[in-house]
């Protein structure tokens, strides 16, 4: 990428990805550097959907500044790429020994924590489903109410059929709570892949998450009052556990158990890489 996209390397490393949120009021990029800004997303997209899942939310967040781009943005974007430089030897390993048994999903959600007025205060939702020591697949982007259609089969599920705009939601777990039900359908994908592959793999299959309400929500223990808002499709969450193919189960956050934290929003440096140890492994250590 370094190569391609001609950054200078002769200068400081950067230990995390992207560090501030980005400025929307520095200057606008004038068209050779959004053409720049534009090809750096592209490698960096491509890196981070194939095996650099430390990237993907960099990814998304410089992303939803495309229609408007700043030189904040652009920085942003050339940080990135010196950051996957700094760490080109990190990769996913699996151990030979590991079991099909070993299956987890992680979901979780940062509620309304971007303040970038692009943004609309929507939240960002994270998911990891791994196997092993191995994440498998993974997603990180803005949510709002509403999911994206090919999650729900067109269906529209926002806080009122009225509204179609994209937006925020007002309680933190229904953000989880939404987080979790595209988490599924990402794990029914590769179940589906799984099967037709000749993997059996063995469920109920855990589905982390750190926040307590939406796993009240998802045992169905909850009082329906406290998220009278939250759409029915949300219900698919309990429709998985009711066909025993996912256990709602609490991880926390506070200790860096949480592995889809590191897809929600900007983390300090200590936090950010105690996960990224957690998930990727560095190629020259594994080859002793």
């Amino acid at each position: 990428m370094v190569s391609v996209l001609g950054i200078d390397t002769d200068t400081s490393l950067p230990t995390v990805p992207i560090s501030n949120p980005i400025d929307t009021t520095s200057r606008l990029l004038d068209a050779e550097e959004r053409s720049s800004l534009l090809q750096m997303l592209g490698c960096i997209g491509w890196v981070s959907m194939t095996s650099r899942l430390d990237l993907r939310y960099t990814h998304s967040r410089i992303s939803q500044h495309l229609a408007a781009p700043t030189i904040s943005a652009l920085n942003a974007a050339r940080n990135s790429v010196l950051y996957a430089f700094s760490t080109s030897e990190y990769c996913i390993c699996q151990p030979r020994d590991v079991s099909e048994c070993d299956w987890r999903v992680y979901s979780d959600s940062d509620h309304a924590g971007n303040a970038e007025i692009q943004n609309k205060r929507k939240s960002q939702c994270s998911f990891i489903v791994m196997n092993g020591e191995a994440p498998i697949t993974w997603g990180s982007k803005a949510s709002g109410v509403q999911l994206e259609d090919n999650y729900l089969h067109s269906l529209s599920p926002t806080a009122h059929p009225d509204i179609t705009d994209m937006h925020a939601d007002l309680s933190s777990a229904a953000a989880e709570i939404y987080s979790a039900a595209i988490s599924c359908y990402e794990l029914l994908h590769v179940m589906y892949v799984c099967r037709e592959s000749g993997i059996n793999m063995v469920t109920p299959v855990p589905l982390m998450i750190d926040n307590s309400t939406c796993i009240a929500f998802a045992l169905n223990n909850i009082k329906r009052s406290k998220l009278k808002h939250v759409d029915v499709s949300a219900q698919w969450v309990i429709t998985l556990r009711d066909s025993s193919l996912v256990t709602p189960t609490y991880c926390s956050s506070s200790a860096n158990e949480q592995l889809a934290d590191i897809g929600t929003k900007i983390l300090d440096a200590p936090t950010f890489i105690s996960l990224r140890e957690q998930l990727l492994h560095i190629i020259s250590v594994l080859n002793r």
